[in-house]
């Protein structure tokens, strides 16, 4: 079967973990298509779900910056009164390929929070 999909040149990583985790990384990765299909062969099509309150930092270079970046962005959390409130995407703004070095990608976290004390 044939879908004729078109998907996008940048991705998401979505962590499922509970805390950062060198080995054995619980995620799923998902890349923009322009029509939803049905499951098959390992592959799941759904819709993600809008977040509706999120703290993001980007991070250039390579994914190795990633462990920094997301301590930095629990730091902002924390003191600004919030608290993460759904799992940690990954954006890739700009990744690697054939014509972009590691070095020159862009990645930016989305973090689903809300104020602490609200449920």
């Amino acid at each position: 079967m044939n879908l004729c999909l078109k998907c996008a040149r940048t991705g998401y990583s979505i962590y499922h973990d509970d805390e950062y985790k060198d080995e054995d990384v619980d995620m799923e990765i998902a890349v923009p298509i322009n029509v939803l299909g049905e499951n098959q062969n390992g592959f799941i099509y759904k819709q993600l779900e809008t977040i509706p309150l999120a703290a993001t930092i980007r991070f250039p270079g390579p994914y190795d910056n990633y462990n920094k970046a997301m301590q930095k962005l629990a730091m902002w959390v924390q003191k600004n009164g919030y608290e993460f409130d759904g799992l940690i995407r990954g954006f890739g703004i700009v990744m690697p390929g054939n014509d972009i070095a590691t070095a020159d990608c862009l990645t930016e976290l989305q973090v689903p929070i809300r104020k602490v004390g609200t449920a």
